[in-house]
């Protein structure tokens, strides 16, 4: 079985909020998160990725061989975000706000291919391959509120959001291993998954402690990803491809929806 570690984490972590009151009815904020993850071998101090080597007897004969012992896990975590939004209180009865956040994470993997010699699994570094993925994240979201009496005793209120993920995943390998690690299909397809919400309401206080409202709920979701969509594994035909002659594809097939809706809500205070 392929062998993975326990690892020690090293963060460094920074953050950054700014809110700017322009005026009584004016307001801004933005924001920074930064974040980096490097994981390291408790045993060995080395970094995950890298190799050491070690003497095991592996075929009971007696005598320990010699091993090239690479330490295959998660190799680093980087991620960004940034954000920016607004508040306006344009009088007492209207109100609007909106924000957008950009995120960025970015990782790495690295491992090895065991293959098996006489019973005997292998180390061989020429069979390392490893993978780097960047996902990325954009949210946009608006929302106001409008008081339909002056005592906000009858008032609408809306918001919505709009998202959109996409992962970049490429892979590499040392040239000259086993077949199952050698191959030219080194990108993945690219996944791509955005989410749309609409929330609207009509709301109003019939006396001091009741009151109703009614909803509309919009919900859209749409999500290209060959890990999870039906019978679409990465590799193509497995029957054609020496890279994935031994691979078993397995997961639930996420089907793309749209959602509406309607509710109404009765609110009664004892």
């Amino acid at each position: 079985m392929r062998r993975y570690y326990w690892t020690d984490r090293d963060r460094n972590a920074f953050e950054l909020q700014l809110d700017v009151t322009a005026t009584d009815k004016l307001s801004f904020y933005a924001g920074a998160a930064y974040f980096d993850d490097e994981y390291t071998d408790p045993n060995t101090g080395l970094k995950i990725g890298q190799s050491y080597t070690a003497s095991e007897d592996r075929n009971f004969d007696g005598i320990p061989e010699t091993y090239d012992i690479l330490l295959a896990g998660r190799t680093d975590d980087k991620s960004a975000s940034y954000s920016v939004g607004f508040a306006i209180a344009a009088s007492e009865r209207f109100h609007v706000y909106g924000d957008y956040t950009w995120d960025n994470w970015e990782y790495g993997l690295e491992t090895r291919y065991r293959n098996v010699s006489a019973g005997i699994g292998t180390d061989d570094p020429l069979d390392n391959w490893g993978s780097d993925i960047n996902d990325h994240y954009d949210t946009a979201s608006v929302g106001l509120d409008f008081g339909l009496k002056a005592d906000h005793a009858m008032w609408l209120a809306l918001d919505a959001s709009w998202s959109r993920g996409t992962g970049d995943i490429d892979t590499h390998f040392v040239p000259g291993g086993a077949s199952s690690g050698d191959t030219t299909l080194t990108e993945f397809p690219k996944l791509d998954t955005t989410l749309a919400l609409v929330h609207a309401s009509f709301n109003q206080k019939i006396r001091k402690n009741l009151g109703y409202a009614v909803r509309y709920w919009y919900e859209s979701w749409n999500e290209q990803n060959f890990a999870s969509d039906f019978n679409q594994p990465y590799m193509g035909d497995p029957n054609n491809d020496p890279g994935s002659d031994k691979s078993i594809f397995l997961g639930l097939d996420f089907k793309n929806y749209t959602n509406h809706i309607l509710s109404v809500m009765l609110d009664y205070t004892f």
